[in-house]
């Protein structure tokens, strides 16, 4: 199994007072120099139409997208996106992801690591304002068996301590560039009881679109 750190410089950073370790990065998306199972397998089922596609090299990289069916044809490139949704994932290293995906999983499962997701739409005024969050944070070491989570969905939001400063992509093609500080408590799924337990963190960077080639 592969876990050779690759040689890049994070885009992204994410604090927390957690108990995994901190801080975490995220490192921009460079795509895989082999085809990895995850490909063989897509291109055994849907043929040409993801010639393209590759897996990132590491798992750790942080990408936002307009995910309006529009935004995906070459001449709404250069328009200004009417929603964002924004992806990331941190951890200690970038570490190579090896071919088979049971191993990926299991590498996956086993280093600290956190993930980070905003649903940013544009309200009334056209501005944009946060409809979805969720963050998940993995400690290997704990002994509740399963990750800490906060998810959140609408105006539900409003009442979190949560601070969000960003600048939004001009068009499609340009950076989303954040800083967020929060103190929220666990809520595994959106919908669920709210628990005591709480975990502040700070997070900020930049991001680039997501390239057409990834999947994952």
């Amino acid at each position: 199994m592969s876990s050779s750190d690759l040689s890049l410089q994070p885009i992204a950073i994410f604090e927390h007072d957690y108990h995994a370790r901190s801080p975490l990065y995220s490192w921009p998306p460079t795509p895989s120099d082999e085809l990895k199972q995850g490909e063989a397998l897509a291109l055994r089922m849907f043929g040409a139409i993801l010639k393209d596609i590759r897996s990132p090299q590491h798992p750790y990289f942080a990408a936002w997208r307009d995910p309006d069916p529009a935004s995906f044809a070459e001449t709404e490139h250069d328009q200004p996106p009417t929603s964002i949704l924004f992806n990331a994932q941190f951890g200690l290293a970038p570490r190579e992801m090896p071919a088979p995906l049971v191993e990926a999983a299991e590498m996956f499962a086993r280093l600290d690591r956190a993930r980070l997701r905003l649903d940013m739409v544009r309200n009334d005024a056209g501005m944009f304002r946060v409809d979805g969050l969720e963050l998940e944070i993995n400690d290997v070491g704990s002994q509740k068996g399963r990750h800490f989570r906060s998810c959140w969905k609408g105006d539900e939001i409003a009442d979190l301590d949560l601070s969000l400063q960003f600048e939004a992509p001009a068009t499609r093609t340009d950076p989303f560039k954040f800083h967020i500080r929060g103190r929220l408590p666990r809520r595994y799924n959106r919908g669920q009881p709210i628990e005591r337990e709480h975990v502040a963190f700070t997070v900020s960077g930049g991001a680039m679109p997501l390239p057409p080639w990834v999947n994952y």
